[in-house]
């Protein structure tokens, strides 16, 4: 069963292409598919879009040669906050879309504003839809 962590739950949804190298870049447009038509697991850490990640050293995230674990593992714990999930459940991707508009905003300030995605995310037509209101 596919697997993703709480912080790719929200930031899938800005995906336009564009990614680390082309390896992930495949991977995370599979993983998105797959996503979107069948039911999946919310994972604690590392998912099946960290897995085609350079950056994943032992397990964590060590962007930029440092370990980013706790960040990132603050920014899931936000994400599932915000959706009212938890790790371990089993969800449709539906209900993230129900979701989305309510917890957009929240997001962006809490999660966007340092992220080095903010520019390529906020040029997607969902991201302007949702900043608009």
């Amino acid at each position: 069963m596919l697997k993703l962590r709480g912080h790719h739950l929200l930031c899938l949804n800005f995906f336009k292409g564009e990614g680390y190298n082309r390896n992930f870049i495949d991977n995370l447009r599979k993983v998105l598919e797959k996503a979107k038509s069948e039911e999946f697991y919310i994972s604690e850490g590392s998912d099946d879009i960290c897995i085609a990640c350079s950056h994943l050293k032992d397990n964590k995230c060590n962007f930029n040669n440092m370990s980013n674990e706790e960040k990132i593992k603050g920014l899931d714990a936000l994400a599932l906050n915000l959706l009212n999930f938890k790790a371990g459940e089993r969800i449709m991707w539906s209900y993230i879309d129900s979701k989305l508009p309510d917890v957009f905003t929240d997001w962006k300030h809490e999660a966007c504003s340092e992220c080095q995605w903010l520019e390529t995310c906020s040029s997607t037509q969902l991201w302007r839809k949702f900043d608009e209101n």
